[in-house]
């Protein structure tokens, strides 16, 4: 109800509390209305309408339960747009009463619900949600936000409350009055809940009184579950600052009145319903009052015997901190922490028992440590003022936004639990009750990882490797709880296996713990409950189901009466004719005559009295005619049957109806409550009889006409009768029926005989089946090896013989006796009946099932018989006095199969609601949190709840969510070996989900909480299903999940909400990886920490993100490029292995301090490292999320290592100690003291019975691995030991030590064996191969050295690192060694030749530590440093070998050749190195320079020379060949070792020496004949180039000069220095006169780069002052300054045209600048460190350069394809990465057509080379066009796509798309003048879900054929 309906006088004085109703539509009467129709009251009764929707016109509240269908809703939305046209959109919903509702329902003073033309009638119906927004937001936002985002998928058949249609809006009627006096009620009959439509900038509802008092009536009725409210944080926090209901405004007087008056009454205080309500807005706590209500009923009529859960409360904080309550599975342990927690009335101790929390393993909501602590304070904050007054004061958007579980328990439990102790005495006395704050947590083994829970034996659990601190929830118990003030105290329950086993001494460790079991807190009493409680629901839930199929069996049985009726009227008839006897009529005689006539249908009254019986019973109106033998058939009345009365039959089935608290429903049967219903056959005594149905009095059986078979004409005349009631099928015999409705088992010999009249057999009917549980009959049989009975007797269904008089059998039980009983007392109620069962048949003993449940045994007899009948053999069941045995989880499974079977077997008539019900059971066991019935009415699967196998009581609806009755019984329905065909396809239940969840996302974009957090799981798991699962993966799944992750915004919400581990691990666990997965992988995992940190993430933001640092080569680079708006793309790296994924393909960093170790769990899921914060980080190595931090060191930790098993780690620190830690819990289990200083290396024997530690006492200690006792002190090295390690014998260990020695000890004896030597260097690590044979050590000395461990001798030495070597660790398979070096590299070696295969580069400090996976597939490395402290992790089984071509170190600088095509870079790795610009390959290596290459630049004309200067204070000039630099040089060049192409050339022409410091700067004048120098000397020189000698020195500068730059026109030179200035000299003259002729002041800090612009009119400067300027070169004058880094400006370089300037700098990004206006038109990223340098090359071949030749398909102008042969997806541009390069884009600013790259140089070892690709303009609409076949359809361009800009590019002109069942791709055809055709996908689009199949059709100038070859070509090369 919005804020403009007003109250009247009189409201209610109390609220009105009634039942809900479900959200069905009411029966048509009429159809829309046409246009133009004219409005008036609907002309039929209203109580017609009301009648049909379950209620009474004359009720005032009637009209208030009106709700209008989304379809409804859909229409009049579509009315409301036709009739204000466009200023329907700017309306508010106040403007729409007041212009139509209160317009067109002047004349009537109605509801416009009621109006006749608004809205058809059959769009009414009871309304499942309540709408509740603000009248002054729009009515268009309103009716958007409820079809298109909340019920989106909803059906159209479900109801929603908008009160402006339906509350009569005139004030002066009584309905107005009647309606707000209805208010609290409809917020209650409306199911659903209540949802929040709010535009909070516009109209904050907090500050409407109506939407305050909705919401607060919503949770009072629904709980927090039902109120829909979606809100971003800030909106929250806007809600929760201006929640005031005193404040809050009302369009009325009278109505704030009226609901501050209720307020007052209903919350004792406007100040205490603010509290509560913003104390709801702020923690969003989860609701417990499903788990209290189910599980303290299903405790009811158990004797709990609670005094020692009293004394220890009683006890306080003198007493144990912790009680514990231990036990099994289902042993009751939530049952008792619901009495623990319930109310004192009850017997609990809910007044002293503060906050509860119960741990749920399927609803990941309860598992969520952060929802706990927001869960546990609100309860606090509710029963403490000053807790409350304290969290009020909190900021809700910082709340909402909490993440970090100690940040969350600081701030929601810990802060304002102290703030009480500080006033204790006031908080005692807030606290009301007791001195002392008590938590209870239930269930914390559902807490653990799901691997462990399901681990059910100890050999299973003992075997698995426990991930560290799993157990999030016991994670916070140990790790924060305890600092809580100590009269916190708290109780848990809990399984012992719990946490590896380790929960309860983890408690102890922790608490002081009073440890108890369930059997300690209930009485044991004779035939009490034990074992599996659970069994006992479940039992019920088996019975249920038999009443339920029983209940169906009735109806069709009476309709097959019915249907039966007249055909024995007409056989009557007949006989009456011919024997004289004729049908009676009379006035309801019990003496065989009957009165009455059915009419067909199973409808009429009458008596019966059965002619082979003894029951009697009394009716009224007509009855059936008395067959020939006297006996009567009844028409449609069922005479009374009392317990004791049962009719007597002659044979039959005897079975009794569900007790009558169950409702009737229409059509499906009588419900009848204590009545035995008898359907007797012919027996001995009555030949050929006919059949008699007797029930209870006035009974009626609506449905259509059954058969019941017999001879004679009766089965044929019969079957085509029509469908009988609850769809059961026609002409079924009773046998049948029966057995479909039960489920019966299937055999050869199983079945039931029926029958006729006349005494005509009709044979064995078969029984389908499997029901290996519930047997008919013998109630303890088991299907294969059972004989089922002829007669049984079943609780709620008895098949007996007959009563007295009927001739051969036992007795008859009274079915409404045995209702009772079975139905108020359960099993004990049948063991009374027991003795009175009696079965005939054969059969076979079993024990367990139904039999056990009741306490019946077997007892054989004979029956007395005539001596001509055969000896039967009866079984009687007889009560034991007691259970033979407890009942087990097997015993469960069992009943669930009973009840799965018997449901599914009446499903099988409706086979869209069995496959209705498949779909909810697969979604239910997949969904990581219970579903609300809104959500699965958006699927669609709304309707089958009702219908789920056991409901209501395995599944069941509570608080709007349905949930399992236990967590066995989704293990069941995920287990085929347990639950048969009764498995779900977990495929399916993900599928639905996962595209719900997405259409969801992409209809609304809103931060959805599951959406986030699971769609991708959802998608993943349904396109790619594990391979045991035997299922099909869903191809429209993974097309779904690829167009996800395209989308930025879904990764920027991921990311805010934290869920990024969550989507890594789902795209890690697919077995098959698209280009959109696999992209989006590789770039989550090595930017998630980057995403995580950016806590206001946008989706422009998240495209930038992924621009700057994907692979420039995958789909995802382009994309985003795209998305982020950027007109600039990276079109090459070099090296060009660089273009694709790096080798590393995770990145984990959870903090600032440097990491020291790392090490892989033994199942290698895992990997902890140790830092210089003293604590040691656990990492989940499938999606790099921190997963815990072990605290208890005082000081750097060194090293970390697992033990062999998995369940420890050790740990070695400077704080001289070694620690153990439990892995599950994560505690510490020991501190081993004894080195004197820091502990260096750990690590345990392979047997896991050692623990080796070496420390700077220059000693290796070795203790006891499983108590942590000291073994062995060895002695020997007289230096710090840095590494140790043991042999794979365990007897054998190894140490390296400062002393340059390796040491072998005898572990046992402590003697040392040997001592190698041969390092020059100390010796930092130490490491044994897999198998013993090989002992690699590495050293200061820069080398490792392998040793043969059998002879000791040294076999190979490996050099390459350019630094001390740290760590050395060999690959499982003992091939690979990895080494981690002070030069920030990691290398791979070969150990059979001791070759380097591989360099990893990627840290930028000290590589401290490497670690290979157990499986050999990853590496681990740790890299410190300030800039990095990073562990990565790198693909083993990658080949590394062309990351050799690239320089080793950060590269200074860069210069393009005169033709653009070779590109000189210079490194810190001392060499110089040349790449062909077009491919991208590095043609050769220069090396002479002995320190730093900062600098390099090629000579201006084509004679090949490159000058580099470096910190080795040298000048040198290099030959390269001038074929070289032309374009058939380049073609033909091949790469040789190291990719570097061998042959002549590329050596150095001269050294030129003179500067005293490093050269920083080299540039040649514009003719090439001078060669300019500047250095960190301070001078500039100027060197003859043909002389290769000083010819000039010009001084003045007073700071190194970092940068010189010669004017086109060669008459100038400027330098730019750390001086701050830039100055000018004058070279007019001669050279060795050269003056300054300006000085250019004006950077406030050190000039980096210098230079000119074409013309030489300008000149550009970068400086340490982050900024550029640009000087006028004639006046000396600064003309302007760009401003836009944030570091350090490096560099700076002109476009050959002018109009651009390019800026690298220290904040890693390059600037492109607009000369002319000084605007920064683009800011390139993708270097990962600082940029050094930037250099422009015009393409060759964009424009005609005379004289030289061009090569499409080698050349193309460097942008032929890349080493994964594709291109940006969606590129069409000419110069993409395309099939065989060619051509470019034309940049809109270039003249003459030509195209400009531009490369960059880095700290990060790599060359960008970025161009221009201008963003694709609107696509053209597209024609539809019939292709072939019905299912295929192809999408065909007719327009030209436009044409890029100048020339050298190519016209698209048109193509085609083909649609598959996975996704559409689309492609433009293009071809160059004279080339062949190309193909470019630009466009990517989802198909429409009936398109089955693909077909490809490429039309260009060279026809299908010629386009269908390019196809292929593609295919070929994988890129299509």
């Amino acid at each position: 109800m919005g804020c403009g309906a007003s109250v009247p006088s009189r409201v209610a004085e109390e609220p009105i509390f009634a039942r809900s109703f479900a959200a069905r539509p009411v029966t048509r009467d009429g159809n829309p209305h046409p246009g133009g129709r004219s409005l008036r009251r609907r002309s039929m009764d209203l109580s017609q309408l009301a009648g049909g929707m379950g209620f009474a016109l004359g009720d005032p509240l009637a009209a208030t339960r009106l709700g209008i269908t989304l379809a409804g809703l859909a229409e009049l939305r579509v009315s409301l747009r036709e009739r204000f046209g466009e200023a329907y959109e700017t309306m508010s919903t106040a403007d729409v009463n007041r212009e139509w509702v209160m317009k067109v329902t002047q004349a009537q003073r109605c509801r416009l619900l009621e109006l006749e033309g608004a809205v058809a009638s059959h769009h009414l119906a009871p309304p499942m949600y309540f709408i509740s927004h603000a009248w002054k937001n729009r009515v268009a936002l309103l009716l958007d936000s409820i079809l298109e985002r909340f019920l989106a998928n909803a059906s159209t058949s479900v109801a929603v409350w908008v009160d402006i249609l339906s509350v009569n809006q005139h004030d002066d009627t009584e309905e107005h009055s009647a309606d707000i006096a209805a208010f609290d009620f409809v917020v209650r009959a409306c199911s659903g809940g209540t949802i929040v439509v709010m535009d909070v900038a516009n109209c904050n509802p907090a500050t409407r009184g109506w939407c305050v008092y909705e919401w607060a009536h919503t949770l009072a009725a629904h709980g927090p579950d039902g109120l829909h409210m979606s809100m971003e944080p800030e909106e929250r926090a806007a809600v929760f600052r201006s929640l005031d209901i005193r404040k809050a405004q009302c369009q009325f007087p009278k109505d704030k009145g009226m609901i501050l008056a209720a307020v007052e009454r209903q919350h004792g205080s406007a100040e205490a319903f603010n509290a509560k309500l913003r104390l709801q807005l702020l923690l969003e706590p989860l609701s417990y009052r499903v788990d209290l209500h189910r599980l303290t009923e299903r405790a009811s009529g158990t004797t709990w015997t609670l005094g020692a859960v009293a004394s220890w409360l009683e006890a306080g904080a003198g007493g144990s901190r912790v009680l514990c309550v231990s036990a099994g599975d289902g042993e009751g342990k939530s049952t008792i922490s619901a009495v623990l927690a319930s109310d004192p009335a009850v017997g609990g101790f809910g007044d002293r028992i503060s906050a509860h929390h119960f741990l749920k393993y399927n609803d990941q909501r309860r598992l969520e440590p952060v929802r706990m602590i927001k869960s546990l304070a609100f309860q606090l904050a509710l029963r403490i003022k000053a807790f409350a007054d304290s969290l009020l004061k909190l900021d809700a958007a910082q709340v909402a936004r909490l993440r970090d579980p100690e940040e969350a328990f600081r701030l929601l439990l810990l802060h304002p639990l102290e703030g009480l102790t500080k006033n204790k005495p006031a908080a005692l006395k807030l606290m009301q009750a007791a001195p002392q704050v008590v938590l209870l947590i239930d269930a914390l083994d559902e807490a653990d990882p799901i691997e462990l829970q399901l681990a059910r034996s100890k050999e299973e659990r003992a075997a698995l490797c426990p991930p560290v601190c799993g157990n999030k929830a016991l994670q916070l118990i140990i790790a924060q709880l305890p600092s809580l003030p100590p009269w916190v105290r708290f109780i848990f329950t809990t399984r012992p296996e719990a946490a590896g086993g380790q929960v309860l001494p983890c408690l102890a460790r922790a608490f002081s713990v009073t440890l108890l079991q369930p059997s300690a807190l209930r009485v044991d009493v004779e035939g009490g409950s034990k074992g599996v409680m659970v069994y006992h629901t479940v039992l019920a839930a088996a019975t249920a189901a038999l009443r339920e199929a029983a209940t169906q069996l009735a109806a069709t049985l009476s309709a097959e009466h019915a249907a039966a009726q007249h055909l024995q009227q007409a056989q009557h008839a007949q006989q009456a004719r011919t024997s004289g006897e004729h049908a009676a009529e009379g006035s309801g005689s019990a003496n065989g005559s009957s009165h009455g006539c059915g009419d067909g249908n199973g409808n009429g009254s009458g008596s019966v009295a059965g002619a082979g019986g003894g029951g009697s019973g009394s009716g009224g109106g007509s009855g059936a005619p008395t067959t020939p033998r006297g006996r009567t058939l009844a028409g449609g009345g069922w005479p009374a049957v009392t317990p004791g009365n049962t009719p007597t039959v002659s044979t039959g089935v005897t079975f009794t109806l569900p007790p009558p608290d169950r409702p009737s429903n229409p059509g499906s049967g009588p419900i009848v409550s204590g009545s035995g219903i008898t359907i007797p056959g012919a027996g001995p005594t009555s030949p050929g009889s006919g059949t008699t149905i007797s029930g209870a009095p006035g009974g009626t059986l609506p449905g259509s006409a059954f058969a019941v078979p017999g001879s004679g004409p009766s089965r044929s005349a019969l079957a085509a009768t029509p469908v009988g009631p609850m769809g059961l099928p026609p002409a079924r015999s009773v046998g049948s029926v029966l057995g479909t409705g039960l489920g019966l088992s299937a055999g050869a010999s199983p079945s039931l005989t029926a029958k006729g009249s006349k005494g005509a057999q009709l044979g064995p009917v078969p029984i389908p089946g499997p029901n290996p549980h519930l047997q008919l009959a013998a109630l303890g049989l088991n299907g294969a090896d059972s004989h089922l009975p002829t007669h049984a007797s079943l609780p709620g269904l008895i098949v007996g013989p007959g009563g007295p008089g009927s001739g051969p059998g036992g007795a008859s039980v009274p079915g409404g006796a045995l209702r009772s009983a079975a139905s108020q007392s359960g099993p004990e109620g049948v063991r009374r009946l027991a003795p009175q069962l009696t079965v005939t048949t054969t059969m076979k003993k079993r024990g367990g099932g139904l039999a056990a449940a009741f306490g019946l045994s077997f007892k054989t007899k004979t029956a007395p018989t005539s001596p001509a009948a055969k000896v039967d053999q009866q079984r009687e069941f007889k009560r034991e006095p007691t259970l033979r045995r407890d009942p087990t989880l097997y015993d469960v499974y069992k009943l669930y199969g009973d009840v799965f079977s018997s449901a599914f077997q009446l499903l099988k008539r409706t086979p869209e609601k069995a496959r209705m019900v498949e779909d909810l059971l697969a979604v239910l066991t997949v969904a990581k949190e219970p579903l609300s019935q809104s959500f699965l009415q958006q699927l669609g699967l709304g309707d089958a709840i009702e219908v789920l196998p056991g409901a209501p009581t395995l599944f069941f609806v509570d608080e709007h969510h349905l949930y399992t009755v236990h967590k066995s019984l989704t293990d069941w329905l995920l287990n085929p070996a347990m639950s048969g065909p009764f498995a779900v396809d977990t495929v399916r239940g993900h599928e639905r989900l996962g595209l719900h969840l997405s259409a969801t996302w992409r209809t609304t974009g809103r931060s959805i909480p599951y959406t986030l957090k699971y769609v991708v799981p959802h998608l993943a798991a349904a396109a790619s299903p594990l391979p045991a699962s035997g299922r099909r993966p869903s191809d429209r799944a993974a097309a779904v999940l690829d167009e996800l992750l395209c989308d930025f915004a879904f990764f920027a919400a991921v990311a805010a909400a934290g869920h990024t581990p969550g989507v890594i691990a789902a795209l890690g666990a697919l077995s098959t990886q698209s280009t959109c997965t696999y992209d989006a992988l590789r770039w989550l995992r090595s930017e998630q920490h980057h995403l995580v940190a950016q806590r206001e993430l946008t989706p422009a933001g998240a495209a930038a993100q992924a621009w700057s640092s994907a692979a420039a080569s995958s789909r995802l680079y382009e994309r985003a490029r795209r998305a982020a708006g950027q007109a600039w793309r990276t079109a090459r790296v070099l090296p060009t292995a660089l273009m694709d994924w790096p080798g590393c393909h995770t990145v984990l960093k959870g903090s600032s301090a440097a990491a020291r170790s790392v090490a892989f769990s033994p199942d290698g899921k895992q990997l902890a490292n140790g830092g210089d914060n003293a604590r040691i980080y656990v990492w989940d190595a499938a999606t790099g999320q921190c997963t815990a931090t072990l605290r208890g060191h005082t000081s750097y930790v060194n090293s970390v290592t697992f033990s062999p098993d998995g369940k420890q780690l050790a740990s070695g620190s400077d704080d001289r100690s070694v620690r153990l830690w439990d892995a599950a819990t994560g505690q510490c289990t020991a501190a081993l003291t004894g080195h004197t200083d820091t502990v260096w290396g750990v690590t345990f024997s392979p047997n896991n019975k050692l623990l080796a530690s070496g420390s700077d006492d220059q000693t290796v200690r070795l203790w006891v691995a499983s108590s942590g006792a000291p073994h062995l002190v060895l002695q020997g090295h007289t230096g710090t030991v840095w590494g140790v390690s043991f042999g794979p014998d365990g007897k054998h260990l190894a140490s390296g030590s400062d002393d340059r020695s390796v040491k072998l000890w005898d572990t046992t004896s402590g003697a040392c064996l040997a001592s190698l030597t041969g390092h020059a260097g100390g010796i930092n690590s130490v490491s044994y191969s897999p198998d013993g044979k090989v002992l690699a050590s590495g050293s200061d000395d820069h080398e490792i050295i392998l040793w043969d461990a059998h002879t000791l001798q040294r076999t190979a030495t490996l050099e390459g690192h350019s630094g001390a070597v740290w760590n050395v660790s060999f690959c499982p398979d003992g091939r690979r060694l990895a080494s981690g070096s002070e030069d920030e590299m990691v290398r791979v070696w070969d150990t059979a030749s001791g070759l380097c295969t591989g360099i990893l580069q990627g840290h930028s400090g000290t590589v401290w530590c490497v670690a290979f996976s157990p499986d050999g597939g990853q590496l681990a490395s740790v890299g410190g440093r300030e800039d990095d402290n990073t562990t990565r992790l790198w693909d083993a089984g990658r080949e590394y070998t062309a990351i050799l071509e690239g320089h080793t170190d950060t590269i200074w600088g860069v210069s393009y050749s005169p033709d653009g095509r070779l590109l000189a870079s210079g490194s810190e790795d001392k060499t110089v190195r040349l790449w062909d610009a077009g491919s991208g390959q590095c043609i050769s290596l220069l090396e002479g320079h002995l320190d730093v290459v900062g600098c390099v630049a090629f000579h201006p004309t084509s004679r090949g020379q490159l000058a580099s200067g470096g910190a080795d204070f040298a000048v040198r000039l290099w030959e390269t060949p001038a074929t070289w630099s032309r374009a058939a040089g380049v073609r033909g060049s091949t790469t040789g070792g190291g990719g570097v192409q061998g042959g002549a050339g590329g050596h150095c022409l001269g050294v030129l020496q003179g500067h005293s410091d490093l050269v920083c700067s080299v540039s040649y004048s514009p003719t090439g004949d001078m060669l300019a120098s500047g250095s960190a000397d301070e001078t500039v020189r100027l060197w003859d180039v043909d002389g290769q000698c000083c010819v000039a020195v010009l001084q003045g500068h007073s700071g190194s000069v970092c940068s010189v730059a010669f004017s086109p026109d060669g008459q100038h030179l400027a330098s730019g220095s750390w001086d701050n200035t830039v100055r000018i000299w004058d070279l007019s003259e001669a050279l060795e006169e050269a003056v300054c002729t300006a000085v250019l002041q004006g950077h406030l800090d050190s000039v980096w780069s210098v230079a000119y612009n074409p013309d030489g009119g300008l000149l550009a400067s970068g400086s340490f002052d982050n900024c550029v300027r640009l000087w006028d070169t004639d006046s000396g004058t600064c003309s302007s300054v760009l401003e836009g880094h944030t570091d350090t400006v490096l560099s700076v370089s002109f476009r050959p045209d002018g109009k651009l300037l390019a800026s690298g700098s220290d904040d890693k990004s390059i600037r492109l600048w607009e000369v002319a206006s000084g605007a920064c038109v683009a800011v390139l990223l993708g270097h990962s460190k600082l940029v050094h340098s930037v250099a422009w090359r015009p393409v060759p071949g964009s424009a005609s350069v005379p004289g030289e030749e061009t090569d499409a398909d080698t050349e193309g102008g460097g942008l032929s394809a890349g080493p994964t042969g594709g291109g940006g997806e969606g590129d069409t541009s000419p110069g993409g990465r395309g099939d065989g390069g060619g051509g470019g884009v034309t940049s809109p600013g270039g003249s003459g057509g030509e195209r400009y790259q531009l490369a960059s140089s880095s700290g990060d070892k790599s060359v960008r080379v970025w161009e221009e690709a201008p963003l694709p303009l609107p696509m053209p609409e597209p024609s539809m066009k019939s292709y072939g076949t019905a299912t295929s359809r192809v999408m065909s361009y007719n327009s030209t796509a436009h044409s890029m800009n100048g020339g050298g590019g190519r016209t698209a002109r048109g193509g085609s798309v083909a649609f598959s069942t996975t996704r559409v791709v689309s492609y433009n055809t293009a071809r160059e003048a004279g080339g062949g055709p190309d193909l470019a996908v630009h466009s990517i689009l989802e198909p429409a879900a009936s398109v089955t199949s693909s077909i490809f059709s490429v039309f260009d100038n060279g026809g299908p054929t010629q386009g269908r070859k390019s196809y292929e070509r593609l295919k070929r090369e994988g890129r299509t």
